[in-house]
């Protein structure tokens, strides 16, 4: 939950929102999404400006455009995301042939408001690929944000979003 607290950072444009999961049904699995947390008064705190939120955005976007997590850019849906790869710690050393790989991303880019977190433990390689997060994690994102951004009503925009506009002209 820690690492979609901090991801929704990014989403509410550096403000720090204390959140919590709530049950919206007792399905198996239950169905949860995330709320504010109750109480007298919201605890809010900004904990960077908007200019270094927009600076972000546009690095993140940059790395699924050009850099390790060109595996999750769906067309139209700007993803903006990075990845990790790490080495699985167990008993107090780090395996080299067992790692843990994430891909952490938001969209639409231009102005976030969703959040997808993949965290993939030992993935295999594939056929000419590793078991880094760019071959697992970030296709993984991809595929989940092109099945599920129709259903979140996120309709895919093909032409240039304003933030790659700005980032073209930096």
């Amino acid at each position: 939950m820690n690492r979609i607290v901090r991801w929704t950072l990014i989403i509410l444009g550096a403000v720090f929102v204390f959140i919590q999961f709530v049950p919206v049904d007792r399905s198996n699995p239950p169905v949860t999404r995330l709320v504010e947390a109750p109480g007298p008064a919201p605890m809010r705190q900004v904990v960077w400006s908007a200019a270094t939120n927009a600076t972000l955005l546009g690095m993140l976007r940059d790395a699924v455009m050009s850099g390790t997590g060109q595996l999750a850019d769906i067309p139209g849906y700007r993803v903006a995301g990075k990845t990790g790869t790490a080495e699985k710690p167990v008993g107090g050393v780090y395996l080299p042939d067992a790692n843990i790989c994430s891909f952490a991303a938001v969209f639409p880019a231009d102005s976030p408001e969703y959040v997808v977190l993949i965290v993939l433990d030992e993935p295999e390689a594939g056929p000419d690929r590793g078991r880094a997060a760019s071959w697992n994690a970030a296709p993984t994102a991809g595929a989940v944000i092109q099945r599920i951004a129709p259903i979140l009503g996120v309709t895919p925009e093909l032409a240039a979003a304003p933030l790659l506009q700005e980032r073209t002209q930096l």
